[in-house]
């Protein structure tokens, strides 16, 4: 997997917590893990921003290749979520839609036990 913590985030980064590493897996398709360790959960459950922020990471990731030359930014991100997840989390990224202004991605998600799933997020961009 093409590591990001190596180059990208600086070394005092919400990002660095994660250890997200993304990997392309097809045209308009790429996958994401992240580990829950004890940083990354409250009462036995994910903060729910580290979600979110790995889903953003993931969409954003895709978006960029997908929106090209033009710029993009997140403008709807929705998460259902349900059970509690542990261990790793595998997210399954994909690009739904690509409108003249809009994009459509979506992710979902799973531990290896069924605990969560179906995220998507929505970006918009300028041509």
């Amino acid at each position: 997997m093409t590591d990001l913590a190596t180059s990208y985030p600086p070394a005092r980064h919400v990002l660095r917590d994660l250890a997200l590493a993304i990997e392309p897996t097809g045209e308009g398709r790429a996958e994401a893990r992240t580990v829950l360790g004890p940083a990354l959960v409250r009462d036995r459950e994910p903060v729910p921003g580290m979600l979110t922020t790995v889903i953003d990471a993931l969409g954003g990731h895709l978006a960029l290749f997908a929106a090209a030359p033009d710029w993009m930014a997140t403008s709807e991100l929705t998460l259902h979520r349900w059970g509690s997840p542990t261990g790793t989390i595998t997210y399954d990224g994909t690009v739904l839609r690509r409108g003249r202004t809009n994009l459509v991605i979506e992710v979902s998600a799973a531990d290896g036990h069924g605990a969560f799933d179906f995220i998507w997020t929505h970006f918009a961009f300028a041509e």
